[in-house]
């Protein structure tokens, strides 16, 4: 499995670190493609137990990935990327 995603010490740090870099990215992608600008709201469904970023903590991010492997099966890899441009320059 693949996903973008980040960890950080606290769930929070990590989505309020990652959160501006991925809006603006999604932002841009979607004005290209007809999508509706990134909102806090819907970066935050796509952070929580259902959504596909594997954002969070050192302990959270495993048990979402691990909740993946149990609704879907047959994963026996997961990686993430965490490289959006806007974040690594912020940081």
């Amino acid at each position: 499995m693949h996903s973008l995603g980040y960890v950080a010490n606290t769930t929070q740090e990590a989505f309020d670190d990652f959160y501006p870099g991925y809006a603006e990215a999604m932002t841009k992608v979607g004005k290209e493609r007809g999508w509706p600008p990134m909102t806090r709201e819907r970066f935050e469904g796509q952070v929580g137990p259902e959504g596909a970023l594997l954002v969070g903590s050192a302990e959270e991010v495993p048990k979402k990935s691990s909740g993946t492997q149990r609704h879907w099966g047959g994963i026996s890899r997961v990686t993430f990327r965490w490289t959006l441009q806007r974040f690594l320059m912020k940081n």
